[in-house]
């Protein structure tokens, strides 16, 4: 136990020093995107280094995910293939992913899928709204149906809980 604190102390702590050192240099210095992409991305690289010694440590995933998809999501940005009005599904479907990894994992964390729904459904929501796929008098339809098809499924796996369709007919 102890050394598993140890590492994660050290991956934290070598996180803020690289973070206090990248604000230093940025105070006296402008940092393209670019050079903020290499440091996210070493960041995330020495926390899943530090993973990969021992796989026990899953919490360190969490910063090495976070700072890669913070970098993609600069990358996408500055190579222009990511437009401003999509950047909000990107960070919900970037949000959503980890949530939907713990239920492929284990699937007795059926729970995950709740988070995982909710941000998808949001995030194609902003993307369909914005190709201009979903006009905007629809989005409440979209939502309400969005919201009521997980008790649809529920009801149609097992026909024993007819509660579910309640939900379902109300929404």
């Amino acid at each position: 136990m102890k050394t598993q604190s140890m590492r994660q102390g050290i991956v934290w702590g070598g996180l803020l020093i690289l973070l206090g050192a990248v604000l230093l240099v940025e105070a006296f210095t402008d940092l393209s995107a670019w050079a903020w992409v290499a440091m996210l991305a070493a960041g995330g690289l020495g926390a899943f280094g530090v993973y990969l010694t021992d796989r026990s440590e899953w919490a360190l995933l969490i910063p090495a995910y976070v700072l890669w998809a913070v970098a993609g999501l600069v990358t996408l940005i500055e190579l222009n293939i990511l437009q401003d009005p999509f950047i909000a599904t990107y960070v919900l479907t970037a949000i959503a992913l980890p949530f939907l990894v713990v239920f492929l994992r284990n699937r007795d964390q059926w729970w995950a899928l709740i988070p995982a729904y909710v941000l998808l459904i949001v995030g194609v929501m902003v993307g369909l709204t914005e190709l201009n796929v979903l006009p905007d008098d629809f989005v409440a339809t979209y939502v309400l149906t969005a919201i009521a098809l997980p008790f649809l499924v529920v009801f149609l796996r097992n026909r024993d809980q007819w509660w579910a369709l309640i939900p379902a007919y109300v929404l």
